[in-house]
């Protein structure tokens, strides 16, 4: 009976710290407003130089694959529902593919995201052969999650195999 009891507050606590990290996960980064230094008291200059405007080059807008363009307008559970369901296609087309190893490494994507980009990757009837080196990467960059290179191991050892 203890064990039993035991176990359920182990799982509950297990259960509050996936949820907090999930949540941390999820937050946008804090932005602060922009300060500008106090004036001089002993100059009449103005506190801040002008600032010449140039203009800067707007970047393309993100070219998606069919069926993709929403994405990045989905909740994380719908990308993961997306993701999910395109990973038992055994023969996505090259741009999804191409889609995924890019977005793969998008740490604002759920672990289970990514995981399941990886296996959709990992399960094509025709493997990337140098798919071995995305995973090889992602293992080796310290400022990955523990969880994310342990995954990324078994990714690679399966790439190894294959």
């Amino acid at each position: 009976m203890k064990r039993i009891l035991w176990l359920t507050v182990v799982g509950v606590a297990l259960i509050f710290v996936v949820v907090a990290v999930v949540r941390n996960r999820n937050r946008p980064p804090a932005t602060h407003p922009p300060t500008t230094p106090a004036p001089s008291a002993f100059t009449n200059a103005p506190a801040v130089p002008p600032v010449a405007v140039t203009s800067v080059p707007i970047p393309p807008a993100e070219k998606l694959p069919a069926g993709w363009q929403d994405f990045r307008t989905l909740t994380e559970q719908e990308r993961l529902d997306r993701v999910t369901a395109a990973m038992e296609n055994h023969t996505l087309p090259a741009d999804v593919l191409a889609f995924f190893e890019k977005d793969i490494f998008n740490r604002q994507h759920w672990d289970v995201t990514r995981n399941n980009m990886a296996n959709a990757l990992v399960w094509q009837e025709s493997p990337n052969p140098r798919l071995h080196e995305l995973f090889a990467k992602m293992l080796a960059d310290e400022s990955e999650s523990p969880v994310w290179r342990d995954y990324c191991l078994q990714f690679l050892s399966d790439c190894l195999l294959s």
